[in-house]
């Protein structure tokens, strides 16, 4: 099976999820995080490093879940993070990482822990909608 088959098949395993796809963007030191189709693009400062960028995309796809979750906090939708950045989830999963964005993310997980948030990795540049 192809890649978008067996994506697509993943996806659709969890029932009615809010998807949101972290990506850095090839001009400068920006980033972008599509949820449910709405894009936001952020841009950092020029030095920062690939992997801060993409940690930021994924803080910031948390910070949105959380702003979904406080007009209902005991709602408890499933959430998917897509990104294509295996460093980043490698990152804040272990746990020797002190660096700043890496803390800021699992004080967010912790703060949501009430949402099923699953980390999805993805081919980059395989046509996954969202993703490019």
């Amino acid at each position: 099976k192809g890649v978008l088959v067996n994506f697509q098949e993943l996806i659709n395993s969890y029932p009615n999820p809010v998807t949101c796809y972290c990506s850095k963007l090839k001009n400068r030191a920006s980033f972008a995080y599509s949820i449910e189709g709405e894009i936001t693009s952020l841009r950092q400062r020029n030095l920062a490093s690939i992997l801060t960028v993409e940690l930021q995309a994924v803080y910031q796809c948390l910070e949105s879940i959380l702003s979904f979750l406080f007009p209902i906090p005991s709602h408890s939708g499933t959430y998917l993070i897509c990104s294509d950045s295996l460093s980043s989830f490698h990152a804040f999963s272990s746990a020797s990482s002190n660096d700043p964005p890496v803390q800021r993310i699992r004080i967010l997980l912790t703060t949501i822990s009430n949402a099923n948030i699953t980390f999805i990795w993805i081919p980059g540049h395989r046509g996954i909608l969202g993703n490019e």
